[in-house]
């Protein structure tokens, strides 16, 4: 069951992580912040959080190769997949609602928050 205003984020660089946890905290939203792939996972099973910030290159994998394993495990959470480099989406199960944000983040277009 997706657990409301609850989010994870999935990303190696302290700074950026704590900024989208700080952000959305003070939006209301209980945040857990993971740095690598294998908590994150941990983590995305154990809450099965609404919204879900996930970065591409991880120290121990890529996490958008993670995605579609973890959106099917929690269909109606929302992905939003982060990458420093030029992202191309990868190709995610069909019904799967998922975003592609490049670094730096604009936290503008987040309408959920």
């Amino acid at each position: 069951m997706v657990r409301e205003k609850t989010m994870v984020v999935i990303e190696d660089e302290v700074d950026l992580r704590q900024m989208i946890a700080a952000f959305f905290r003070r939006k209301g939203w209980v945040v857990r912040e993971c740095g690598t792939l294998t908590e994150g996972i941990h983590v995305v099973d154990e809450v099965q959080p609404a919204v879900l910030f996930l970065d591409n290159n991880l120290p121990d994998g890529l996490g958008w190769d993670a995605a579609p394993v973890l959106a099917a495990r929690n269909p109606k959470m929302h992905t939003h997949l982060i990458s420093g480099f030029h992202p191309a989406p990868p190709a995610m199960p069909e019904g799967v609602e998922y975003f592609v944000h490049e670094k730096p983040i604009s936290f503008s277009q987040f309408d959920f928050a």
